[in-house]
C-alpha cells in the first residue's frame, strides 16, 4: 500500500464520567508515532472512507491542542490531512471546506467536518470524525481527486491511535522519505 503524507484515525473507546461525558485526559498519552486504525460507524459515501490499519502518524501533544492526522482517499493512494484539537474547544475542531467550479475538477462541492477527542488512555487516543459531505456537480474532465465522493453522503468515523513509540522534547518526528514515508524520533 502507497501511503502519501496528509490525515489521522481511531477506534478504541474509553469510559464515561459520572456526567456522562467521555473520559479524556490528554496529557495521559505522549507525543509520538502512534499506529492508525480507522473504522467506519456509519458511511453513505462513495467512494467509502478508508477503514483498517492505515499507517503511521505523529501526534503531538502540547498544553494548548494535540496535533495529529487522519487518513482521505483509497487504497493503494493514502494520503493524510493534518488537523489540530484545541484544548480551548474541549479538544473538538468544525472545518467548512469544498471545491469551487472554477477547479481543475471542474465540479462543485463543500464539506463541513466535526473531530472530537472521545476517548485516551497512558498509549492510546480516540478521535470521532464527523463529515458531511454536500455534492452539486460531480468532477468532470476526467480529473480523479483522491477522497472526494461522487454524490452527496455522510460519514461517522472513528480513529484509534496507539503508541508505537514516545517521542518527548527535546527529540522530534521527522519524516523520511525511503520507499514511502516512515516517521521516526530524532534526539540531539
Amino acid at each position: 500500500m502507497k501511503i502519501h503524507a496528509l490525515f489521522v484515525a481511531s477506534m478504541l473507546t474509553g469510559c464515561a464520567t459520572d456526567d456522562g461525558e467521555p473520559d479524556v485526559d490528554p496529557v495521559a498519552f505522549p507525543t509520538g508515532i502512534y499506529s492508525l486504525h480507522a473504522g467506519a460507524r456509519s458511511d453513505t459515501c462513495d467512494p467509502a472512507r478508508v477503514t483498517g490499519d492505515v499507517g503511521e502518524v505523529a501526534v503531538i501533544v502540547a498544553s494548548d491542542r494535540i496535533s495529529t492526522s487522519a487518513p482521505l482517499g483509497n487504497a493503494p493512494f493514502i494520503t493524510f490531512v493534518n488537523y489540530e484539537l484545541p484544548a480551548s474547544t474541549g479538544y473538538r475542531s468544525s472545518t467548512g471546506a469544498g471545491i469551487d467550479p472554477s477547479a481543475p475538477c471542474g465540479g462543485h462541492s463543500s464539506l463541513l467536518l466535526t473531530r472530537d477527542l472521545v476517548a485516551s488512555g497512558a498509549d492510546h487516543l480516540v478521535v470521532q470524525e464527523m463529515a458531511s459531505w454536500n455534492i452539486s456537480a460531480s468532477c468532470t474532465n476526467d480529473v480523479i481527486v483522491d477522497g472526494l465522493p461522487t454524490r452527496t453522503c455522510q460519514s461517522d468515523m472513528e480513529y484509534t491511535s496507539t503508541l508505537v513509540t514516545a517521542c518527548e522534547a527535546p527529540c522530534v518526528i521527522v519524516a523520511e522519505a525511503s520507499e514511502g514515508i516512515h516517521l521516526r524520533c530524532r534526539c540531539p
